[in-house]
């Protein structure tokens, strides 16, 4: 079968998975947004170093040459 016009495959279920498929897309991790995914990483690194607490309340108040300085430090760990 000669499809010119198709790259591949014309299988309807690589580009729309049934729901009830269990490896489809939507029952994935990779469905999540990436602000879920930072405050759910942030949550777990906070929760074992609360000292960070501090620097990321205080981020948005920080002098730019402040901030600056800390990405460098962190930078070459």
């Amino acid at each position: 079968m000669n499809t010119p016009d198709r790259i591949r495959t014309c299988d309807l279920r690589f580009r729309k998975p049934t729901p009830e498929n269990p490896k489809s897309l939507s029952n994935q991790d990779v469905t999540k947004t990436g602000k879920t995914d930072l405050a759910e990483n942030l949550a777990l690194i906070l929760a074992e170093h609360p000292e960070l607490e501090q620097i990321v309340l205080a981020w948005p108040r920080l002098p730019e040459n402040i901030k600056a300085g800390i990405k460098v430090l962190v930078q070459y760990l």
